[in-house]
């Protein structure tokens, strides 16, 4: 069996899956909208990418039940389809997507439970990749919704005046991340546990970049 939860607790305890994800904070943070848009687009492309290979690994296996393969390069194909329907350039269409792609990862990933990992010499490290992919995917669509929420113009004054306030905590939780780098030795869930926990504080402000000095909330 292929524990796709094993695989994604073991990708965060990597540091490279949080120097991706500071860079994704710092990008929807101080780019463009044109610039987030081109990003998204890329991760989404590299979602596509690891999919074909997932998919071309799926159709070379001869021990699989024909009706199992069926199902899971189905589901592949479903991802492909909901990956090129358009851009992504504001808050709605960012939580449109997302909400979509959630509903066929969760049908794939079962799916790709049920495959034993030793069904091709690759299999196991194409899922990996796939699972990598999708949670860089996911984390952009999720910052690019709260960002394009702050384009709008009763917003936007409050989200510039605490711009560089974000930007320092990113770099604060880059240093974090070198520091735990530089220690050295096997990582681990300790590691995993506390760069989690690091990010989702930084992502808990961002979401409440907007939010008025005096604790009140403007509308997104």
């Amino acid at each position: 069996m292929t524990a796709v939860r094993k695989l994604r607790e073991q990708i965060n305890e990597s540091p490279d899956r949080w120097e991706s994800a500071a860079t994704s904070l710092e990008t929807y943070i101080n780019s463009s909208q044109s610039a987030i848009t081109k990003r998204l687009e890329s991760q989404k492309q590299a979602v596509v990418r690891v999919a074909d290979k997932l998919k071309q690994i799926l159709e070379k296996v001869r021990e699989m039940p024909p009706d199992t393969r069926k199902k899971v390069i189905n589901e592949v194909d479903q991802l492909r389809d909901e990956l090129g329907k358009g851009k992504v350039n504001d808050r709605q269409s960012a939580m449109s997507q997302k909400q979509k792609i959630e509903k066929v990862k969760q049908v794939l990933e079962k799916h790709l439970e049920s495959i034993d990992e030793n069904v091709h010499p690759d299999f196991e490290q194409t899922v990996r990749n796939y699972i990598r992919a999708q949670m860089e995917l996911e984390t952009g669509l999720e910052l690019a919704a709260q960002r394009f929420a702050y384009e709008q113009a009763e917003n936007r004054a409050e989200f510039e005046s605490r711009k560089q306030e974000m930007l320092k905590n990113i770099e604060q939780f880059r240093n974090m991340l070198n520091e735990r780098r530089a220690a050295g030795g096997k990582q681990g869930k300790p590691f995993a546990s506390e760069m989690n926990a690091a990010f989702e504080q930084i992502r808990e402000r961002f979401q409440h970049l907007g939010d008025q000095p005096g604790g009140g909330r403007k509308r997104a």
